[in-house]
């Protein structure tokens, strides 16, 4: 069968056509998957807001005045899913909470509750030191202080998980034993030093160094004693002048002298 030349110029046109339809859409297919492709690459962050309230009340159930403290934590994932960096968020909060209470009588911040694992402000060095500084300050009088710690969430969807679940009780009813100005144990207060010595007896005790203090007055103001530790056979007293501000050290025991 011959065709002729106007039947030749018809049939390239329409391959033409077609070649230039084929080849639109093949276009837009790639268009769409390198579109895929980042936004698959791409992160997203969000934050979510944590309130850390303790409660405290008296052996008897009296109430005291207690303290609440904010910090944040924040979740990136990606795929852009905003929902599911607030979980994320969430679960960099919880994981803050469970070590911070599972660690609470070390005198170190857990490494879950710093910016490594995305949380941010979060109040405490050690959890069980910063319990006493918030309800034996508030509530002075009183040796043994019964605290419920808990924990409030806030932020968008994703934030609140399992129903909305936005308030957590981490423990009830715990005991805070409050130090006494005269034996702070686990205390360290560090600066305005005037003089230092080693206790030079076989059974070095705070007392000692408290002592010490009581005969230097009233240019004594304070007094911290540190315990042997590894090789070393005697312990250590500082004098100080002024009342230096506490921090957690289980070496040391510390204390103030009431001026007479």
């Amino acid at each position: 069968m011959k065709v002729g030349i106007s039947g030749n110029l018809i049939m390239r046109r329409d391959m033409y056509r077609h070649y230039r339809k084929v080849s639109t859409y093949a276009l837009a297919a790639i268009s769409m998957v390198a579109c895929g492709f980042n936004a698959a690459e791409a992160d997203v962050t969000r934050s979510c807001s944590a309130t850390i309230t303790i409660g405290a009340t008296t052996v008897s159930l009296q109430r005291l005045q207690g303290a609440s403290y904010h910090f944040s934590g924040r979740g990136t994932h990606g795929g852009l899913s905003p929902n599911t960096a607030r979980e994320r968020a969430r679960r960099n909060i919880d994981e803050c909470i469970d070590a911070a209470w599972a660690r609470r009588h070390h005198t170190s911040r857990p490494e879950a509750c710093t910016e490594s694992n995305q949380v941010y402000n979060y109040p405490f060095t050690s959890l069980q030191f910063g319990l006493q500084q918030a309800v034996c300050n508030a509530n002075p009088g009183h040796d043994r202080i019964l605290v419920t710690l808990s924990v409030q969430y806030s932020g968008d969807t994703g934030c609140l998980l399992r129903h909305n679940e936005w308030n957590r009780i981490v423990t009830r009813a715990y005991t805070v034993q409050c130090p006494t100005r005269e034996f702070e144990q686990g205390v360290d207060r560090p600066g305005m030093d005037y003089n230092n010595f080693l206790l030079d007896t076989p059974r070095p005790t705070p007392a000692l160094c408290r002592q010490a203090c009581l005969d230097d007055q009233p240019r004594c103001r304070a007094w911290t004693y540190v315990a042997p530790s590894g090789g070393e056979r005697q312990a250590r007293c500082w004098l100080k002048s002024g009342v230096p501000s506490p921090t957690p050290n289980s070496r040391t025991t510390s204390g103030v002298i009431t001026p007479m």
